[in-house]
């Protein structure tokens, strides 16, 4: 069992910090000197843990009180304005529940690929859990509010895209190993893809290998990818339904990469 003073380095932005007890890592995690995403090493588990998983600082994180325990009668969110304000987001992936989080928080792991669509959230007010695209706030529209709105530090957590896109309407053929199936691209960069993969079943974090066919000034090309996003579509049952995916680019052939250079620069950005 852990002690409440037991001390852990921390990686941060790729530098290793501490030791610190777990008090010095939450009140970090507090003053945004630490990242939610960031990594402590678990001499138990002997290997990096992330921060928003690490069982050795839960009881610091984790409310007295379930979400389960909501009120009935709950207020409903509908604004990202309204939702910004709110301190105490909680996650559920699986059985494992963390927070309380800040908004902000969670715009954050969604950026960093941490946090999904069809992850579960709560906060006082709901009624019950709901993944996270059911939640107005991170609606399409809800992201547009608060991408535009001047709440403070909201605008800071918006990554600039590396890589210029362009919209790509190429199909292609995946597989894993194991089994084949077809797609289509919706758009394009040196560094990845969004994607339409006719598999209900991929999930972020696999790794996958796409032949694309030729499109545009772009010859057919092969790409080493892992899906780093995937769009929840609620009720679907068919394991070959379309469904939507972004991936980034493992390995790729170095003229791949200057055809899709030069042809996301000759474009307009897509949107």
């Amino acid at each position: 069992m852990y002690m409440s003073q037991s001390q852990f380095f921390v990686s941060h932005d790729g530098a290793t910090l501490g030791p610190h007890t777990t008090d010095e890592i939450v009140k970090k995690l507090e003053n945004s000197e630490l990242e939610w995403t960031d990594y402590l090493f678990d001499d138990e588990a002997n290997d990096w843990v992330m921060l928003m998983e690490a069982k050795a600082i839960s009881k610091d994180l984790k409310p007295t009180k379930k979400p389960e325990a909501a009120p009935k009668k709950a207020e409903k969110v509908e604004s990202a304005t309204s939702d910004a304000d709110a301190e105490d987001w909680f996650i559920l992936k699986g059985d494992d529940q963390s927070g309380p989080f800040a908004f902000h928080d969670l715009v954050k792991m969604l950026q960093d690929k941490t946090l999904f669509e069809f992850d579960y959230i709560w906060r006082p007010g709901q009624d019950s859990w709901k993944r996270v695209a059911e939640v107005s706030a991170f609606s399409p529209d809800g992201i547009k509010e608060m991408k535009s709105s001047k709440l403070s530090g909201i605008s800071n957590i918006f990554f600039r895209r590396r890589f210029k896109r362009r919209e790509f309407g190429g199909t292609l053929i995946v597989h894993d190993n194991k089994r084949v199936w077809h797609g289509k691209s919706l758009e394009i960069s040196e560094g990845g893809a969004g994607l339409i993969m006719f598999n209900a079943m991929v999930l972020p974090g696999q790794t996958l290998y796409l032949h694309f066919r030729p499109s545009g000034n772009v010859p057919p090309f092969n790409a080493l990818v892992e899906v780093v996003s995937k769009k929840y579509v609620k009720g679907v049952q068919d394991l070959n339904a379309p469904m939507s995916y972004g991936v980034r680019f493992i390995k790729i052939q170095d003229e791949a990469r200057q055809y899709l250079h030069d042809y996301t620069k000759a474009g307009k950005d897509a949107a």
